[in-house]
This record gives structure tokens, C-alpha cells and sequence, in this order.
């Protein structure tokens, strides 16, 4: 037919063109359209002109009379051409941008721009992974989430849009965790949520925002931890209450929900005392010296106190 004239012609042009109106026509590219058009630029070695002449005619045809999924299959299959035949990666990359910009979400060609923005990570490959994450949040797949935020902390290095997306895997991560609920991908629940909340504290403690701080270990003491990890959340919550927003009171609060959980707790019973002398609350003082005592009847630590 007319592709096949145009090919052993080399009006690659023309082939292009061809293409266009018969899938356009049909409303899908047939696959015997792409064999035609392979053999052509396979037997005249013209994959880099048919390539271009394609993409200039995918460029200049009006979308409203190529139904989306037919242009998507064209830039899916330019895209191969050019990292399969011509190792021309930042070409097929331009390929599968437009295929994301066409009418509804397709995951294939998310992933698939994805997997070439990862040569040079950036902005653009966090609003791909976070166009991917809402594909497959019904599966409650995290990994997508979980990758946009390592991305926001580095390299593009930006906290505020860190927060939002650590906030959004611990909220994510937390829900499946609580639920006793599997992840669709790699990231486990559990792993997500504590790296996240981490990271989230993390930010806040260095950007001076200790009652943020303190908030967030909060949420993290009712996540469903075994009791080390939950007393360690509330020991960190009241040591920043107390240094750091002299909020004594609060940070007496927490380390007594410690103690009324392990009463043994030689750190927390001196960490208490510590607040309660710098309160002024004597007897409270006096009776927990007397407990740490009990705990540690080392000569030296009770001439000490």
C-alpha cells in the first residue's frame, strides 16, 4: 500500500503520514501498520528518519482527530525505536513525556518515563512517581511514595515538599500498618511509616520546631509498636518538652505514662528527678532519688545524690 511505496521511495514522510490516517481511521495502530514501517527502516537502515518523521507528524496532527490511546501507542512505539535501535535515550524519554500528556492516565507509560528519568533524577521524575503513586494506590503500593519522597530530601533537597510527601507515606503507611494489612509492592508498612515519621522529626528537630516535634512523636506512640520502641518515642518526646520547649509539666506527664509502664527505668526515674528538681516539686524529687537509690546502690552515685 501506500506506506510500503512510500518506503522503498525513502519518503519517510509520506510513510509517517500514512500511518497517521490509517490509524486514525481504524482508531487504533494495527500491528501490521508497525511491522510494514520496521521493515522499511530495518532494510534501508532509516530508523533515525522515520523516527523523526513520525514525531514531526505526531506533532503537528490536531489531537481532537486522534483519539488519545492511538497517539499513545505511536509515542510507545518511538520510544522503542529509539532505545532499542538508536540508544537514543533522551529521545525516547521526549516520547513517553508526550504519551503522559495525553487524555487519562496510562500506568505503563508512567512507569516506563519513569524508568528514564531516573538517569537524571529531579523534579520531573517526583510528579511522574507521584502520578504513578495515585495508579496504584488502591493496590497500597508505597513504593512510588516512597521513592518521591527520598527524592524530595535528595537531591532536590526541598523540606517543604518533603513534609508534604513524608506526611502523606506516614499517613498512607500508618492506615495499612494499624490494619494489619499487606503493601502491594516492596516497602512494608511498617518500614515506610517509621522511616517516614524519622524523617518527618528529623526536619522539624532541625529546623528548630520542637513542638511539631513533639506532636509527631505523639502520633508515633499509637502506632502498633512493641514496648521498647513506644517507651523510646516517649522518652524523646518528654527530653524535648522539657530541654527545648521548657515545658516541664508536659515532659513530667510522659515520663510518668514510662514508669507507670516499667518502673524500673533507671534513665527515666533520673531524667524525672531532673525535672522535678529544676520544678522545685521537692517531695516528688526526694522519693524518686530514693527509687533510683534502690535501683543503683553504687556507693559513689549515693554520695552523689
Amino acid at each position: 500500500g501506500m506506506i510500503r511505496t512510500a518506503g522503498r521511495l525513502e519518503r519517510w514522510d509520506q510513510v509517517s503520514a500514512a500511518a497517521v490516517v490509517s490509524a486514525r481511521a481504524r482508531k487504533e495502530l494495527a500491528s501490521s501498520i508497525v511491522s510494514s514501517m520496521e521493515d522499511l527502516a530495518a532494510s534501508n537502515d532509516a530508523w533515525s528518519h522515520l523516527c523523526g518523521s513520525l514525531d514531526e507528524a505526531l506533532s503537528t496532527v490536531d489531537d481532537t482527530l486522534l483519539a488519545p490511546q492511538v497517539g499513545r501507542s505511536f509515542d510507545h512505539v518511538i520510544a522503542r525505536w529509539c532505545e532499542e535501535r538508536l540508544e537514543a535515550s533522551d529521545a525516547a524519554e521526549r516520547a513517553f513525556v508526550r504519551a503522559s500528556s495525553r487524555e487519562g492516565e496510562d500506568l505503563d507509560t508512567l512507569l516506563a518515563l519513569a524508568r528514564l528519568q531516573r538517569r537524571t533524577p529531579g523534579r520531573e521524575l517526583f510528579d511522574t512517581l507521584m502520578r504513578i503513586h495515585s495508579q496504584v494506590l488502591e493496590k497500597d503500593d508505597l513504593d512510588p511514595l516512597y521513592e518521591a519522597a527520598k527524592l524530595a530530601l535528595e537531591p532536590l533537597g526541598d523540606n517543604e515538599l518533603a513534609l508534604e510527601t513524608l506526611g502523606k507515606l506516614f499517613k498512607e503507611a500508618s492506615r495499612l500498618w494499624r490494619a494489619s494489612k499487606s503493601a502491594g509492592g516492596s516497602m512494608t508498612p511498617e518500614g515506610a511509616a517509621r522511616w517516614a515519621l524519622e524523617e518527618l522529626i528529623r526536619i522539624r528537630e532541625e529546623a528548630g520546631q520542637h513542638e511539631e516535634a513533639v506532636n509527631l512523636l505523639g502520633q508515633g506512640a499509637h502506632l502498633p509498636l512493641a514496648p521498647q520502641p513506644w517507651r523510646e518515642m516517649r522518652k524523646r518526646a518528654a527530653f524535648i518538652a522539657a530541654n527545648h520547649l521548657e515545658d516541664r509539666g508536659r515532659a513530667i506527664v510522659l515520663y510518668r505514662s514510662i514508669l507507670d509502664e516499667t518502673p524500673d527505668d533507671q534513665e527515666v526515674v533520673h531524667e524525672l528527678a531532673e525535672v522535678c528538681a529544676a520544678e522545685g516539686r521537692l517531695p516528688e524529687l526526694m522519693a524518686l532519688r530514693k527509687h533510683e537509690l534502690a535501683l543503683n546502690p553504687d556507693p559513689d552515685r549515693t554520695l552523689f545524690l
